[in-house]
């Protein structure tokens, strides 16, 4: 066992070698992306990708989820609708983008994200192995979101001081979060796996976790799964639907990301 950032690791059979020297409190510091290494450069916007000024702590990450309390949940297919759709988002009030890494635009979307539209908090979703991890740091997602638990990931994103939310479904893969004192986890597909009673009872093993279930939740729900103290936040899937990104209708977004707002922030 050794301590990386603070956080206790138990080693799993990655090379202690791959764990980045990086203290997540040092946000002058650079990131690297291998112990020693110098961060990837861009091509495109020249110098670094990484940028000091977007590291954000996991408790600095849970307030603006708490905040906002329906995360986007964004696929690309081209990068070149990152910031268009990130204006959409941010004037919909609901300032944060999960871009997911189901499609190959989604490192460049970040990257112009956190570029061109600094008023959105944005991320990555679906990082599914260590090399997305480290393709999405270096682009400037500020927090790391997986659909099952990962070791290298949690590891990699951890080292490097950005926040990570695993998703987590039964008490193992709650377990395996918690041998790196997460405080958080996604809960995913919510709606396959019981939703609101499944996460109700989770909560009992696990008091000291905030849950962000995701797949399944709509409008019909939503409010329902945030009236359960243990929800931090929601995945929202619906306020960014792929045939208005393809339609280019930013406007429809910014209408659903709204209504979304009005109706989760009720007096």
């Amino acid at each position: 066992m050794s301590y990386v950032s603070g956080y206790k690791i138990w080693h799993t059979g990655l090379e202690p070698a791959r764990l980045p020297k990086t203290r997540a409190t040092e946000k002058h510091a650079s990131l690297p992306t291998e112990a020693g290494e110098e961060p990837e450069r861009d091509n495109v916007h020249g110098g670094s990708i990484i940028k000091k000024e977007i590291i954000m702590t996991t408790e600095e990450f849970m307030k603006a989820l708490a905040d906002v309390k329906v995360c986007p949940v964004v696929v690309l297919d081209d990068a070149e609708d990152a910031v268009p759709l990130a204006k959409a988002l941010e004037a919909g009030k609901l300032p944060m983008a999960e871009v997911t890494f189901r499609t190959a635009a989604a490192a460049d979307s970040i990257a112009k994200i956190a570029k061109e539209v600094p008023g959105v908090i944005v991320g990555a979703g679906t990082v599914l192995d260590r090399e997305q991890c480290a393709r999405a740091i270096n682009a400037g997602a500020q927090f790391i979101v997986s659909p099952s638990f990962s070791d290298e990931v949690a590891q990699y994103a951890i080292g490097h001081g950005v926040a990570y939310c695993p998703g987590t479904c039964t008490p193992t893969d709650i377990t395996n979060a918690l041998r790196y004192n997460l405080p958080m986890v996604k809960f995913f597909p919510a709606g396959a796996y019981g939703g609101l009673k499944t996460i109700k009872a989770l909560s009992s093993v696990f008091p000291q976790l905030k849950f962000m279930p995701t797949g399944g939740v709509n409008t019909e729900n939503v409010n329902e799964y945030l009236g359960f103290d243990k929800i931090i936040c929601v995945g929202g899937t619906w306020v960014c639907k792929k045939d208005k990104v393809a339609a280019h209708d930013w406007d429809g977004i910014t209408k659903l990301c709204q209504e979304a707002y009005d109706l989760t922030h009720k007096a």
